[in-house]
């Protein structure tokens, strides 16, 4: 067994309720759900996310609205928001908290390999950074103090005995004297892997403690020597709390650990291996020879026999952008497509909300998808993908639509057949940088910006002589800067009551001039703010309208 690594998972805490609870701070300490959207809004909705004070009620995801509340009827019900082109669920708001989050982790050490495996959980190797402190400090001094303990305030040790106080007679867990054994034995036996796993779980009470700094989210997590084994922990004593676990351990963790709740084998795989050897746990999986999987799972043995035994190999892989960009709407009984323009009219939103996304991304990242799948499910489900040659929603939609449109086998004029019960666009294989065919619709909706904020500056200060113009505040001015390229920008939505309020970076190029005259008068802004209410008043004369990223893609 791989006993050199140093391997966490950091799992957000009920991620979706926590960044609802930020929007919305009264929330805290309350049962809160938030619901996936739904057009027709059926049965109140299903429960993406269940806050641990909602599950004391028994309230569970996937559960409807209306379910969750006669089991609790103070439940706050949190929707996700609606696209801006289509009515689909629209998570840009989560995706930018997971942003807060995965920066906090890549700006921890240079030293941990960062892989983002979903929105709200990241694997980190420690294993360069924990040799480096092993290497260069005396852990023994730090770790062998009386009060050492303290250091782990949130640190269980996972031996078989932690979950299981009913099973085993005359026991009962305790967390700081499991935790003290721990370190002693380490210690007194010199294990230098053990050492390490100490070491591991200071770093990751640090890290969580970094991220909730900085993001106010709490989170758990998991250490231990693999990928698998590091996940299957993490969920031991959520939330707000990590688990460590040492590689002699793992058989009595096994011990309890049902089949499909070990990663990879929660789906067809587990459950064959339930069936066809009629064992429940890990550790009965482990009493199955190699012989046996090989006859019975022949291109997986190898697999199963090492993972029965907490063996996984699996790399951490240094990854923290998305390997695609989606998006995708269901169209479920009655909600089938069955017209010429149904079908068009959601193509033409999905392609727009598709776009905004890949700019979004290019604009973050500077890169270019070179390739879209197109997905489409009727009685069959249908793939194809081509080319993608522009950002452009209008030409998109031409190129689609040829591919589309022979799809529909129905001879009456107007009507599809079959009918459409789902479509998925998305687009990967990126190229690093903007290429000239993708470039000039982003410079488009740069230089749109541009005009929107310099008219928004415009309006303000015209309205300030009348005493009626937004804040002066709200627009930071530079007198320094003579000209601007843009380089990186960061979107970030935020929402207060009914404020949205987009926000963009730019990087600027600064040179010398001569006078304060030249530079005031030739100044641009290097940071600019526009905002939008609802309902703000504004003198006529001054009224400008402000646009979201989203009216540049609009047909005209």
């Amino acid at each position: 067994m791989e006993k050199k690594r140093i391997i966490a998972l950091i799992d957000m805490d009920c991620f979706y309720v926590q960044v609802e609870q930020r929007l919305q701070p009264h929330l805290y300490g309350k049962p809160v759900a938030v619901v996936q959207h739904s057009s027709a809004n059926y049965r109140g909705g299903g429960l993406l996310a269940v806050s641990y004070e909602a599950r004391s009620f028994g309230i569970k995801r996937g559960m409807f609205g209306e379910q969750a509340k006669a089991l609790c009827p103070d439940l706050t019900l949190c929707y996700v928001p609606v696209g801006e082109h289509i009515d689909k669920a629209d998570i840009t708001r989560y995706r930018d908290a997971s942003a807060e989050v995965f920066k906090v982790l890549h700006e921890f050490d240079s030293r941990i390999v960062v892989e983002r495996a979903s929105v709200d959980e990241a694997y980190l190797d420690l294993s360069a950074l924990v040799q480096h402190i092993f290497e260069t400090t005396n852990p023994s001094v730090k770790y062998m103090e009386p009060n050492a303990v303290d250091l782990f305030p949130t640190t269980h040790v996972a031996d078989g005995a932690d979950l299981n106080e009913d099973k085993i007679p005359d026991w009962k867990y305790d967390r700081v004297e499991s935790l003290h054994s721990f370190i002693s034995e380490a210690y007194e036996t010199q294990d230098e892997y053990k050492l390490k796993l100490i070491i591991g779980a200071d770093v990751i009470e640090q890290i969580r403690s970094a991220i909730k700094k900085n993001t106010a989210f709490n989170c758990s997590a998991g250490i231990g020597s693999s990928k698998m084994i590091a996940k299957l922990v993490c969920s031991r004593h959520k939330p707000g709390q990590q688990t460590v676990v040492f590689n002699e351990a793992i058989p009595k963790v096994f011990e309890y650990t049902p089949i499909n709740e070990v990663r990879n084998l929660g789906g067809k795989l587990g459950r064959a291996l339930v069936e066809k050897f009629d064992v429940k746990t890990m550790g009965e999986l482990s009493q199955i020879s190699m012989s046996d999987l090989s006859e019975c799972f022949p291109a997986q043995a190898k697999w199963i026999y090492n993972i029965a035994r907490g063996i996984d190999e699996e790399k951490v892989t240094a990854r923290d952008k998305q390997s695609s960009v989606a998006v995708s709407k269901n169209f479920p009984g009655p909600n089938a497509l069955k017209t010429d323009g149904d079908v068009k009219f959601w193509l033409e939103g999905l392609i727009k909300e598709l776009v905004k996304r890949l700019i979004d991304d290019q604009i973050t990242n500077i890169r270019t998808a070179s390739t879209l799948h197109i997905g489409c499910t009727t009685n069959v489900h249908l793939t194809r993908s081509m080319q993608m040659k522009t950002y452009d929603p209008k030409a998109l939609f031409n190129s689609i639509w040829a591919t589309f449109r022979h799809i529909n086998k129905s001879k009456i004029p107007e009507t599809w057949d079959p009918s459409v019960k789902n479509i998925t666009l998305s687009a990967d294989r990126f190229r690093e940088g903007i290429d000239g065919r993708s470039k000039q619709i982003t410079e488009w909706v740069t230089t749109a910006i541009n005009r929107a904020v310099n008219s928004v500056t415009d309006a303000s200060t015209s309205a300030d002589t009348k005493n009626s113009a937004m804040p002066s505040e709200k627009v930071t001015k530079t007198s320094s800067q003579t000209s601007i390229n843009v380089h990186h920008s960061e979107r970030k939505v935020h929402e207060q009551d009914d404020d949205i309020q987009i926000i963009f970076d730019v990087r600027k190029e600064r040179k010398s001039t001569s006078t304060t005259t030249t530079t005031t008068s030739t100044a641009l802004h290097s940071k600019t703010i526009a905002k939008k209410r609802k309902k703000r008043e504004v003198p006529e004369k001054s009224s400008v309208p402000i646009r979201k990223i989203s009216d540049f893609f609009k047909k005209q």
